[in-house]
Formats: C-alpha cells, sequence, structure tokens
C-alpha cells in the first residue's frame, strides 16, 4: 500500500488497513452506506414515530450523489485551508442540496471534517479530496465483491 493510501485509510478508528471493511467503520445501527452503479447511497432508517429509539421504521430515506461531485466538493474544502465552512459557502447550483448534505454526512461519517463552531465544519487536514475518494472507491469495490 503507498503512502497516500494509507494516509488516506488511517484516519477512520481503528484504522481500515487493519480491518479492510469500511462499511464496518461508517455504517450506524441507523445509517447504512454503499456505492451500487457508483453513486454514493446513504440509507438512512427513521425511529418509528413515538417509539423508543430501537424500534426502526421498515420505510427507509435513501439519498444519493454521484461521484463528480463529491469531487468537486472535498476539491472546494481542500481550496479552503481548513477554515469553518457550512453547506451554503460549498453550493454553487446545478444539484440539489440534498447531494451536498450526503457528501457532508460521508465526510463527518469518515472522519474527515471535525466540528469547528456551532453549526459549522472543518477538514481535518488539507488532504480531504484524496482520502474521501479513496474510500469512495473502497465503498464501491466492497459493493461489486459483495456480488453486485
Amino acid at each position: 500500500m503507498d503512502s497516500a493510501h494509507a494516509l488516506a485509510v488511517g484516519r477512520l478508528d481503528p484504522p481500515l488497513c487493519d480491518y479492510g471493511n469500511i462499511k464496518e467503520h461508517i455504517d450506524t445501527e441507523k445509517v447504512r452506506w454503499t456505492c451500487p452503479d457508483g453513486v454514493l447511497t446513504m440509507t438512512t432508517y427513521p425511529r418509528v414515530p413515538g417509539s423508543n429509539a430501537l424500534e426502526l421504521s421498515s420505510e427507509p430515506y435513501v439519498k444519493t450523489c454521484i461521484e463528480r461531485l463529491l469531487a468537486d466538493i472535498t476539491h472546494q474544502i481542500d481550496e479552503m485551508d481548513r477554515a469553518p465552512f457550512v453547506l451554503h459557502d460549498l453550493y454553487r447550483g446545478g444539484w440539489a442540496k440534498e447531494n451536498y448534505q450526503v457528501v457532508l454526512c460521508f465526510l463527518k461519517a469518515c472522519g474527515l471534517l471535525e466540528p469547528a463552531r456551532p453549526r459549522k465544519n472543518r477538514a481535518v487536514d488539507s488532504s480531504v479530496h484524496l482520502s474521501a475518494m479513496s474510500l469512495y472507491h473502497s465503498l464501491h469495490e466492497e459493493w461489486i465483491n459483495d456480488g453486485n
């Protein structure tokens, strides 16, 4: 594994290079990440209204983002040189804001963004693009290897 890839995958705790399965690190009880046909997909299982926290709805919300938008947003974040930002700072039109939200959720789940001030985020370092794209491609390869 080259040093750039090791840097990209070594951010998660525990590091991906020790386990090899990104989904074990970014999936939670309520959110599942997949990458069918190269489309980053966030599936969220909301709680059933009026139920306890463990009872999840059988009807998930599915939100997606294409690779090109992920690359564009992560380049923008790298260009900000770790300055705090909000979604509005990244939004350039042409895509639904929901797609931007999917990217930000993915970056947070992967540990590439940290909270800055109230309602703001900041890159953990200056190579968010490299790390995000490495993780995206790992997620896509897992989807292919799972027989899809």
